[in-house]
């Protein structure tokens, strides 16, 4: 079973109507690499913190040299670093405007049985879990055209020869289903 393309109130569409147009406020406009300077503002960022994982002490070290050597090569001396600190190039990704998700936490730990001699560590330590909220995850993801048809968005429940159930993407999942079933069943009572 699959559901029927809607619209944003889950009015149901057309199979052969044309896309909604798309907001262009919301993305961002080619050659605009907003919250950063420039496209190697972007990609001196993303070497710094997401390839090479570099900690904030290293990252202020990379930014004292990079201003040394610009004021070397510079006459008048006022040329600085991309990002003045790590601090600077934190607030630069945290500002990226696609993903305005929140991080929550809980903590968690071991609650079955501890021996009395000599526990392993991990079961007396206390763990912190964060995490995103799926469902604002996966609307960042839907309103992200970077993603237009680049994967299925309806929801399924697919079954083989044997009537069981397979189970191949997060849309062939029960929590998928259940939101689209859960909605549709609103928009219907709703219009009774």
């Amino acid at each position: 079973m699959e559901g029927m393309p809607c619209d944003a109130e889950g009015n149901d569409i057309a199979t052969d109507a044309p896309p909604v147009p798309f907001d262009s406020d919301k993305t961002s406009r080619a050659g605009d690499w907003s919250p950063f300077a420039s496209r190697p503002h972007f990609e001196l960022a993303d070497f710094i913190y997401r390839q090479s994982e570099l900690s904030g002490a290293k990252i202020d070290d990379l930014m004292q040299i990079w201003a040394a050597m610009q004021a070397e090569n510079d006459d008048n001396k006022s040329s600085s670093p991309p990002f003045p600190d790590h601090n600077s190039l934190y607030k630069a990704i945290d500002s990226i405007p696609h993903g305005e998700s929140r991080w929550h936490s809980f903590k968690a730990s071991y609650s079955g049985v501890i021996p009395d001699k000599d526990p392993p560590p991990w079961m007396v330590r206390e763990y912190d879990v964060w995490f995103w909220d799926p469902q604002q995850v996966l609307r960042n993801q839907l309103s992200n055209q970077d993603f237009n048809q680049r994967f299925d968005y309806v929801p399924k429940q697919v079954f083989g020869e044997d009537d069981k159930r397979i189970w191949s993407d997060f849309m062939s999942g029960n929590w998928a289903w259940q939101q689209a079933v859960c909605l549709s069943h609103v928009a219907y009572s709703a219009s009774e």
